[in-house]
């Protein structure tokens, strides 16, 4: 989908993760679009947590998740201390850390 002008819902595939980053108000409830689309994973970001949900393809609902099942086995609370750092540090400084941390990574 990288580098694509036009999105065709009946025709291009859904993200198989959306992120979500919403620091000074809470966003409309959008899972349920989400499930529409058949998106697999949503990350929420409310500047203090940052919450995963999977989908249900039974039900089409949402679960809470604290590790990604698209990135398995990445536990979404070893992410935070990079947007703490990103914030202090800088966004050039952070990718190179979380580079690094990527490249020793050892679930």
């Amino acid at each position: 989908m990288r580098g694509k002008a036009d999105i065709r819902l009946d025709q291009d595939p859904p993200p198989d993760l959306v992120l979500e980053v919403d620091l000074s108000s809470h966003s409309l409830d959008k899972l349920s679009i989400y499930a529409a689309l058949g998106v697999v994973e949503v990350w929420r970001y409310d500047g203090a947590q940052l919450l995963g949900y999977c989908l249900n393809s039974q039900d089409q609902s949402y679960t809470l998740i604290s590790v990604s099942h698209v990135f398995s086995p990445l536990v979404l609370a070893d992410l935070l201390p990079f947007i703490a750092q990103s914030l202090t540090a800088g966004e050039t400084a952070t990718l190179k850390t979380f580079r690094s941390w990527l490249r020793n990574f050892n679930p």
